[in-house]
């Protein structure tokens, strides 16, 4: 089982593909269809009142929809740059955290996504649909994981723009403070703004969580920590069952909860196993 594992990667990203990922674009694919094969039948009032989310729904029992929301989108292009920016962050962040937890983070940030916006509008004649406020809890994450690694993409589709991750983040969270003070609570825009500030604070949330850090720390955007001094062991042949034995349980926690759930030690024990097993 060592020995395999190292001959097929060494980079961690055994985590079998992006299931979850794959599945999410599918489901918000599928949900739109349905919804406008609906609203032809319907003029919307099924899709409106039992799957968007609105004061209406929640006062009538249909918890439902605190998730049902972000499956649903007002247009194509609504739908389209949702699952593009879904599909290139989105994988890279499953790589790294597993399929498990990268779920656990989508479902997390669509619940705060869809509580902070309730919490504005619970009294207010207005639906609540998308799945914006879910990726930008995604894209949180992402940053986090790397604050400092240049991205660049193509503003306006023509622009390229390259910018550290933690700069944009904290752009895209001024824009839409901003927007929602004097926007959408001031009832001048339709834009969710208040939906896309609560998927991020629960895209950060679950990074403090995951990685069982500070909130401090999560603002400094994880400055470059001290370097830890090296750990050194010594291997002989008598070693050998007990150092594969503590690898493959490292080994099934990476299988398990990803890459970045290891400890600093583990990681280190990992290096020295590489080179061990390689002679």
């Amino acid at each position: 089982m060592v020995s395999s594992f190292y001959r097929r990667n060494y980079s961690y990203s055994d985590y079998r593909g992006s299931s979850i990922t794959h599945w999410i674009l599918g489901a918000c694919v599928v949900f739109f269809i349905m919804q406008h094969i609906l609203s032809l039948w319907f003029r919307n009032e099924v899709i409106d009142y039992g799957c968007a989310l609105s004061g209406f729904a929640v006062n009538r029992g249909f918890w439902w929809t605190f998730i049902s929301y972000a499956f649903l989108h007002g247009s194509f292009w609504h739908l389209f740059f949702n699952l593009l920016f879904l599909y290139f962050i989105g994988k890279e962040v499953e790589k790294t955290i597993g399929s498990r937890r990268f779920l656990l983070l989508y479902a997390v940030s669509t619940l705060a996504a869809g509580l902070v916006w309730y919490g504005f509008n619970f009294n207010r004649p207005a639906f609540l649909m998308g799945a914006s406020g879910s990726v930008l809890g995604i894209f949180s994450y992402y940053c986090c994981l790397y604050p400092n690694q240049p991205m660049t993409f193509l503003f306006f589709f023509i622009i390229p723009i390259t910018l550290k991750p933690k700069m944009l983040l904290w752009f895209i969270f001024g824009y839409e403070f901003l927007s929602f003070i004097f926007a959408e609570h001031a009832g001048l825009s339709a834009i969710a703004n208040s939906a896309h500030l609560g998927g991020m604070a629960g895209g950060l949330l679950c990074f403090i969580l995951f990685n069982r850090i500070s909130f401090t720390q999560v603002i400094r955007l994880r400055k470059k920590p001290t370097a830890l001094p090296m750990m050194k062991y010594t291997v002989n042949m008598s070693e050998r069952e007990k150092m594969q034995s503590e690898l493959d349980k490292i080994l099934d926690k990476i299988n398990e909860q990803g890459f970045g759930a290891l400890t600093q030690k583990e990681k280190d024990f990992l290096d020295q196993a590489r080179d061990f097993f390689k002679k």
